[in-house]
């Protein structure tokens, strides 16, 4: 539902890190960016803030963010070769 509601790519969202879920001005976004060590973009353009779409924060993705105990948001996911894509879509 993520990647249909913000149109990342699988790989840009499984690699985020919860510092990467911000709030700006009462908007919350999803920075996708490459500072922390493992992430990766596709090309410089791909760096963005992409809204977080109303439905998702009505199912509980916000809520979900702030309960993490750990840096990245899907820790379950195991970086390969490819990067954390290749845990998401297996």
């Amino acid at each position: 539902m993520l990647a249909r509601y913000t149109g990342a790519r699988l790989n840009e969202l499984s690699q985020l890190y919860v510092c990467d879920i911000i709030q700006v001005d009462n908007l919350w976004l999803v920075d996708i960016n490459d500072s922390q060590p493992k992430q990766r973009l596709k090309n410089l353009n791909s760096r963005r803030k992409v809204p977080l779409y109303p439905v998702l924060i009505k199912l509980g993705f916000i809520d979900f963010i702030k309960t993490l105990k750990t840096p990245r948001v899907f820790p379950e996911l195991k970086h390969e070769r490819d990067g954390y894509v290749t845990s998401a879509s297996t």
